[in-house]
């Protein structure tokens, strides 16, 4: 994840932010999920997915030091979520979750 800042009409990046509203911008790592509690953030044509997104669109970030969260050894850019987090990603798959999302942020 990368922060960025609007400074003098340009964006800025920043290492740290305690405000989250002061963020013009932040770059994710974006990975889908391929099958079960697996999930990739390499693209079909090849390379890795990112998002440019404004603070408000973020709903939960997992922090990459989360013990819930395990690199595949055998499967480079996967990742595999368990306990907590999974539960965390399956609430937030509810249809009537993304549906009340969706109002709040459409």
């Amino acid at each position: 994840m990368s922060l960025y800042r609007l400074v003098s009409s340009r964006h800025a990046y920043v290492s740290f932010s305690q405000d989250i509203d002061s963020l013009s911008y932040i770059s994710v790592a974006t990975f889908v999920n391929t099958d079960g509690n697996l999930f990739s953030q390499i693209c079909k044509s090849g390379g890795n997915i990112f998002a440019h997104i404004t603070p408000k669109q973020i709903i939960y970030h997992f922090d990459n030091n989360c013990p819930n969260i395990i690199n595949v050894a055998n499967l480079p850019g996967r990742l595999c979520l368990e306990g907590n987090s999974w539960e965390i990603f399956n609430f937030f798959s509810q249809k009537q979750v993304i549906s009340v999302i969706a109002t709040i942020f459409g």
